[in-house]
This record gives structure tokens, sequence and C-alpha cells, in this order.
């Protein structure tokens, strides 16, 4: 086993973390000898310890990633498995209803009541044809412009009670007197 210490600066400066280990940068026991005889005085200890603290932590985080995906995975697998225990359950209880209520003799009151709706629903808009709407509408608008007539008429009406304040107010302005010494 040999490593070299110039490389493993390299690669730690540019974080290549695959190169780092490539190198077996984790054989490296962090004796500080590489430092103590760099002619350029360069902490290289220093820069493996940071490498490894950032590959220690690289794996760390892939391996909560990795948890949390087969966490999430079985979750939705559970989610999923109680969805269709839930439809085989409803499905099940509404079979059980549909035959209890053919063994029973009684008709479905709610399916009746709908059609009832419906057909009255039909009647009444086929009941009125196309001019007796039109009709409607402009009796409507007749209706709305009798009233703003009758409203304009009411505000003229509240003017003329009223002609006083209408009127200019004449003021007479006098000088003050002055004094004589």
């Amino acid at each position: 086993m040999t490593l070299l210490p110039q490389q493993l600066l390299w690669y730690s400066k540019a974080k290549d973390h695959d190169k780092l280990q490539e190198y077996n940068l984790a054989d490296c026991i962090e004796c500080g000898a590489c430092a103590y005889v760099c002619p350029s005085e360069i902490p290289l200890v220093q820069y493996y310890r940071i490498a490894k603290a950032d590959i220690r932590e690289q794996q760390r985080e892939a391996l909560k990633a990795e948890q949390a995906k087969a966490r999430f995975e079985a979750r939705n697998a559970r989610l999923e498995a109680e969805k269709q225990a839930r439809l085989a359950r409803n499905q099940q209880l509404a079979a059980a209803r549909e035959q209890a209520q053919q063994q029973s003799g009684a008709t479905n009151a709610v399916a009746d009541a709908l059609s009832r709706i419906k057909a009255k629903q039909a009647e009444q808009t086929a009941e009125k044809p196309r001019e007796q709407i039109l009709a409607e509408r402009e009796l409507k608008k007749q209706q709305a412009r009798d009233y703003q007539a009758q409203k304009a008429a009411s505000a003229k009406h509240k003017l003329c009670v009223l002609p006083f304040l209408a009127a200019p107010l004449k003021f007479q302005l006098t000088p003050p007197p002055t004094e004589d010494r």
C-alpha cells in the first residue's frame, strides 16, 4: 500500500471524492509525517481530515436518502393496500345491501325520487316556449325602466322642495373701520 500525498491533496482541494477513494484516502492514519516532511509546509493532514469528513457526510446523506426512499415506498404500498381493502369492503357491503333490498321486495326509493325530479324538470322546461320567455324578459325590462323614471322624478321633486338652498347667498362686505391718529 502506498499513499500519494500530493495527489491526495489535489483531489481533496478539488473535492473529487471518487478519486480520493480510488487513491485510498481512508488508509491514511493522519500521522502527520507527510506534512512534517513537506518542503512547502502545506498542512496536508488538515486537508485529508476535511476530505474524510466530507466523504463520511456524503455517505451518511446517501444512506439517509436510501432509507427515506424505502420508507416512502413502504408507505405508498401500505396506502394502496388499504385503499384496495376499503374498495373491496365497500363492494361487499353494496352487494349485501342490494341483495337485502331484493329479498325484502323494496324498490330503490332514491332512484325513484330522482327519476320523478328529472321528469318534473323536463316537463317545466318543455312547457315554456321561447316567445313566452322573451315576453317575460321584456316585462322585467319595462318594470326596471319605470322604476328608474320614478326614482328620477322623486329626486327632481326633492330639488323643487328646497329652492332656497339652490339660490346664491348674498353677503355685503364692508371694510373695517380705520382709526385716525
